[in-house]
């Protein structure tokens, strides 16, 4: 990983974990906290809206005890900003229920680690319209994009993926194209993990975070593996296409989009039908490369 975009994957807190354990089970006492409360689960909380982008831990003598100070009002208002919730600072229940579902692992909003002062955290400033957002672009001698599979991928999961890069290519200048190359030469390398999996972005077991993906030009692409995935959308399974096209939003430089209807919106349920990309979508994209 270059230094130029490191800063897109340093961590709000040493040896974070996401905060996503037993299904959000610190969630679900939280109801109608706000500041100046003390209340069990809002370390986890902390933790949970850190990783996010939403909490600054520079910005909080808090981050370990369960007080609900400054710090955490100002994130639950920007998660509520962000999602078109109703902006209060407290945890209402419309706030806690989409917390509480399962999500991508990609953060919405990013901080920069500033090591020449007090190693405090500044906030990225990402370009944005009303919904979706612009995070990196490839640079434009770069639109032929070579993918790889660790040996452990399953095997009915590759066309769904490939399918998942069609649909791109027919709204993007870019091609996608399998390397019959080691893993580690793809452009995009995908792969199912479990658990702690050396990226710094550990997955959680079944429910909570499904996937993420590393912005250009990293291009790591990783599901859980513990999840209940699926080629088809079914009951009680989480649709290997529908998630897919999600992730490759972001290895092509996508953030995460408000837009509850849009590919890029974050939360997946287990067996939601599968999105087709609405104009939030395509308006990203042709923002982000606009001359091809």
């Amino acid at each position: 990983m270059t230094s130029k975009i490191s800063f897109l994957y340093i961590l709000v807190l040493s040896a974070i974990l996401i905060i996503c354990h037993a299904h959000h089970e610190f969630l679900k006492d939280l109801n109608g906290t706000r500041k100046g409360d003390h209340a069990n689960g809002l370390i986890e909380l902390k933790k949970f809206l850190s990783y996010l982008g939403y909490v600054n831990p520079a910005n909080s003598i808090h981050m370990n005890d369960d007080f609900f100070d400054d710090e955490l009002e100002s994130g639950v208002k920007e998660y509520q900003t962000f999602f078109k919730l109703k902006v209060t600072g407290v945890l209402d229940q419309e706030t806690l229920n989409l917390m509480s579902k399962p999500r991508c692992g990609t953060p919405d909003h990013y901080f920069m680690r500033n090591s020449e002062v007090n190693h405090s955290f500044e906030k990225v400033h990402l370009s944005i319209s009303s919904r979706y957002r612009l995070v990196k672009a490839w640079p434009p001698n770069k639109r032929n994009l070579t993918f790889s599979y660790s040996p452990n991928t399953r095997l009915d999961a590759k066309v769904p993926i490939v399918i998942a890069f069609r649909k791109w290519s027919r709204i993007s200048p870019f091609r996608f194209l399998i390397t019959h190359g080691r893993y580690v030469d793809g452009d995009i390398k995908i792969g199912f993990k479990r658990w702690d999996h050396g990226d710094g972005y550990p997955f959680d077991g079944k429910g909570g975070i499904l996937a993420h993906a590393f912005y250009p030009p990293d291009g790591r692409f990783h599901f859980d593996a513990d999840e209940i995935w699926d080629t088809k959308v079914r009951q009680g399974t989480l649709d290997i296409q529908g998630v897919a096209l999600h992730e490759v939003g972001h290895i092509l430089g996508l953030g995460h989009s408000a837009d509850r209807n849009a590919v890029m919106f974050p939360h997946v349920e287990y067996g939601e039908p599968r999105k087709n990309f609405s104009q939030d979508d395509i308006d990203g994209i042709r923002a982000l490369y606009p001359n091809n």
